[in-house]
């Protein structure tokens, strides 16, 4: 195991880059530290497992200084056993950004009990938190039958996103009553749903479906593209194989959109729909074309 500072990006400054921290960890730490690992607190914690042990990940996350700005943790697989420790690096009052990645779907699909999202306890997030990250880590077709009924996103959240999950319809109608309120972007890219399930929060302002092919066998999109958000100003629908059927839809709703009378003047809904090979090329273009 070991620390190392990340390459520091453009504009930052020194003080800001000696904060920032990445580890790299196999599964060959100690079964009983005596002390945490050495480190002044610092604003930015990037850790990345690139092997798998549920004991030795939580020993290395038990032992890491909790950042006071932004996390990230990427495990090759999420289970019950890392959230305890992971729970404790939520402990800042000033953390902003949380991102948990991993590549977990197979497993948790497989083994029920091993859930992480049921012991992940996101309540303990603290009120600055605005941004939060879940790929690849949570229990797709299993979401709502393993995570309690009380469960829920921090209220703070205004951009989520939780792509790469292979969500469902089902889990989607799960999470719809657990939308934060002040939710802005919404990241839904590379699932498996057929259909946007609503209500959303009105004060969404962008929303990523795309590369969703299963939405190819919505039968009535027309429920939710014609439930959009009136403050909508981003619709990602590219890469989803959509029929020709959305095309009119689609425009209907950017439409509507410019004539909401809460948008200023010219604010059209931009939606992208590259693709979707049914879709002309000439709606294509229309659906973001700003001199409508």
């Amino acid at each position: 195991m070991r620390l190392r500072p990340c390459p520091r990006p453009n504009g930052v400054r020194p003080c800001d880059w000696s904060s920032c921290v990445r580890l790299i960890s196999p599964d060959c730490v100690p079964k009983n530290p005596t002390r945490a690992i050495p480190t002044r607190p610092i604003e930015q914690l990037d850790a990345s497992f690139i092997s798998f042990q549920d004991a030795s990940c939580g020993r290395v996350l038990a032992l890491l200084p909790v950042p006071t700005r932004s996390l990230r943790v990427v495990l090759p697989q999420w289970t019950n056993e890392v959230a305890v420790p992971l729970t404790r690096l939520f402990g800042s009052p000033t953390l902003q950004d949380v991102q948990m990645s991993g590549d977990a779907i197979p497993r948790v699909i497989q083994n029920p009990p091993r859930l992480l999202m049921p012991s992940l306890a996101l309540d303990h997030l603290r009120p600055a938190l605005t941004t939060l990250t879940l790929t690849g880590c949570l229990p797709s077709r299993l979401l709502a039958k393993f995570t309690d009924a009380s469960w829920t996103f921090p209220p703070t959240i205004t951009h989520l996103d939780l792509s790469m999950n292979g969500l469902l319809t089902s889990d989607l109608a799960f999470l719809t009553s657990r939308w934060p309120p002040q939710l802005r972007r919404l990241n839904l890219a590379q699932n498996q749903f057929h259909a946007v399930v609503t209500p959303l929060p009105q004060t969404l302002r962008v929303l990523n479906v795309a590369h969703n092919l299963a939405m190819r066998e919505d039968l009535h999109p027309e429920r939710w593209i014609l439930a959009l958000p009136s403050d909508l100003v981003e619709l990602n629908v590219s890469m989803c194989q959509l029929p020709v059927s959305f095309g009119p839809l689609l425009l209907c709703a950017r439409e509507n959109s410019g004539q909401h009378p809460r948008r200023p003047g010219g604010m059209w809904l931009q939606i992208w729909a590259r693709g979707n090979f049914e879709i002309s090329n000439e709606v294509v273009r229309a659906l973001v074309n700003e001199n409508v």
